[in-house]
């Protein structure tokens, strides 16, 4: 009966588990999707329309916090400067804000 027991809650485990945490993954990637679309909206406010700046959205996990990535060119960085206080909005408290420039290697000397 013990037995019985063990093994039907193994299978089940088997199959809910996988599905708790593809419910789980969904609704952060969710998240972190509305606030990409945040920081997005916020850069066309600050200019008026599409600027030069890639944002990319790392979500947030139980073991790290998410990252909020903004990419330019490599002589572009104006841009961020500009609408920082606009982006800073978009940018919910538990996530980490970071700049990256694009430079290749010969434009980097």
């Amino acid at each position: 009966m013990v037995a019985e027991i063990v093994v039907s809650g193994f299978i089940v485990a088997l199959i809910a588990g996988p599905l708790v945490w593809r419910v789980w993954r969904d609704r952060v990637e969710d998240r972190a999707l509305a606030v990409a679309a945040n920081v997005r909206s916020e850069l066309v406010r600050a200019f008026g329309g599409e600027p030069a700046v890639a944002v990319r959205v790392e979500p947030r996990t139980p073991w790290r916090e998410g990252r909020v990535i903004l990419s330019t060119a490599c002589h572009d960085d104006w841009l961020v400067a500009a609408a920082w206080t606009h982006v800073m909005q978009g940018v919910p408290r538990d996530y980490a804000l970071t700049v990256e420039r694009a430079c290749g290697q010969e434009q980097a000397a």
